[in-house]
């Protein structure tokens, strides 16, 4: 696998987006202490419940500004995605009224939560699409990569930057993202099926071919565009046409093939990458991941080792870095159910370890074991695979639509940990709080097992059998 490329160089310029979307999430661990003080708070307020949460909160409209970009800029990626940088970086600086009143930041914490859902949709999105043919796996993970590492470095600069000084650093992120964005190709003009893949057939309400393509004397099919005619939402795809989900010979569900859907999500046909996302963004942020990361530095704090809290919070935030790196070079070889799996495992084993350790005090460091073991198996599968696996269960005409159904969905969850954390550490404790998402986690365990599908590119047909051949692009039964 070469990973030396200008596609890579592209995929670092649009992970710039992922690491702002950590820096917003992440900043109020490293500044809560101070931020707490000055306003005279509780870690358990109501305020500052809400002040964490708000940008989850209202990212579930982020997509819905995606879906207006695009339309405005023809569906163009890299003019949403600066228009998204820039106005970011501007909201940034309204935290710093934070200092007048919690309340302020409140507004731009929110604000900047609609930026953080949008950018959380397109980019995964935008790495998959650059991505070379065999590595969308390697490509979708430098997302939760990226949101690692600002994670990692805004809680090692907790001890040296106040909150004010956090905001211009993190600021610096969306408009160093604007100075390089146009140098990245448009994904959506760049999607040129090669002649192989032409030969997918249309399916009929049955799931039977209806035209197969000849390679020697392909007949013309008004629902396939010209093979120099580019990939977009004005394409001459027939709109009309309504291909259906059928089960294959091997157990598969059969997806509509590239070239022959619409722009309309809600079709019959999508239904099953939709069910399937919604779950595994809903596993995802109910495994705890959200309580983690607000709340981290407070809950290092509480370990009583004599080292500054937000230094053990960027050491244990490492070990998500080094799992998501791991995980990045094996999933396109193992596929995604089994990293989820192993995942899943890896993460139960950490939140009970954590719950016993809470009930009978063994060592003050065994809550930063369990914290270490559960960000780097959150980092093998539970953390990067939603991201960047929803836009490979859908054609490209709808899979901007379904991406951002599932991530509003995701924020949701997010908000609704976020602002229920400290409900649930005040009335049941935090040991039985983190025994309730290990019990989540023991449930996304047993969906990987039975539920989960990992989606399969479509086979490129030889030259001898290319005149009768029909390729759908599945989700695996495996």
């Amino acid at each position: 696998m070469r990973l030396c490329t200008k596609h890579l160089v592209y995929a670092l310029i649009v992970c710039l987006a992922p690491l702002n979307f950590g820096f917003i999430s992440v900043y109020p661990s490293p500044t809560g202490a101070e931020i707490r003080k000055l306003h005279n708070l509780s870690d358990t307020s109501m305020e500052w419940s809400f002040y964490n949460g708000v940008m989850s909160l209202t990212a579930a409209f982020g997509p819905l500004l995606n879906e207006l970009l695009f339309k405005i800029f023809k569906h163009s990626r890299k003019k949403v995605l600066f228009t998204l940088s820039a106005i970011s970086a501007v909201s940034w600086f309204g935290i710093i009224l934070t200092k007048l009143s919690i309340w302020y930041g409140m507004i731009f914490r929110a604000i900047l939560g609609v930026f953080v859902g949008a950018l959380s949709s397109i980019s995964p999105m935008i790495l998959v699409e650059l991505a070379p043919p065999g590595i969308s796996g390697f490509f979708g993970s430098l997302n939760q990569l990226s949101i690692s590492i600002a994670y990692m470095i805004l809680n090692l600069l907790g001890p040296s930057l106040n909150y004010i000084n956090m905001v211009f650093f993190a600021a610096s992120i969306p408009i160093l993202q604007c100075c390089l964005v146009f140098f990245i190709p448009e994904t959506c003009q760049s999607l040129h099926p090669p002649q192989e893949e032409l030969s997918l057939a249309t399916f009929s309400e049955k799931g039977n071919p209806v035209n197969s393509f000849n390679a020697n004397n392909p007949s013309p099919n008004p629902n396939i565009p010209d093979e120099n005619a580019s990939i977009d939402d004005n394409s001459s795809v027939n709109d009309d046409f309504q291909p259906s989900l059928t089960d294959g010979s091997n157990g598969a569900l059969v997806v509509p093939n590239l070239l022959t859907t619409s722009g309309r999500l809600c079709r019959r046909q999508n239904v099953p990458g939709i069910v399937m996302g919604l779950f595994l963004m809903f596993f995802q942020q109910f495994s705890g991941i959200s309580a983690f990361v607000t709340n981290l530095s407070d809950m290092m704090a509480q370990t009583g080792i004599n080292i500054h809290s937000s230094y053990i919070a960027g050491i244990v935030q490492c070990s998500q870095c080094i799992a998501v790196i791991f995980s990045s070079t094996i999933v396109d070889k193992i596929g995604r159910r089994l990293s989820w799996i192993v995942s899943c495992i890896g993460c139960v084993i950490a939140l009970l370890l954590y719950s016993l350790d809470g009930l009978y005090n063994w060592s003050k460091y065994i809550p930063v074991v369990a914290v270490f073991l559960f960000e780097f198996f959150f980092g093998i599968g539970i953390g990067p695979i939603p991201w960047f696996i929803i836009p490979e269960y859908f054609t490209f005409k709808v899979r901007s639509k379904a991406s951002g159904v599932c991530v509003c969905f995701n924020w949701i969850c997010s908000f609704t940990v976020i602002f229920i954390w400290p409900v649930m550490v005040s009335s049941i404790g935090q040991v039985n709080a983190f025994f309730v998402f290990m019990s989540i986690s023991a449930a996304a365990l047993l969906f990987g097992f039975f539920g989960f599908r990992n989606p399969v590119p479509p086979e490129i047909p030889s030259e001898r059998s290319s005149s009768s051949m029909s390729i759908p692009l599945t989700v695996d039964n495996i």
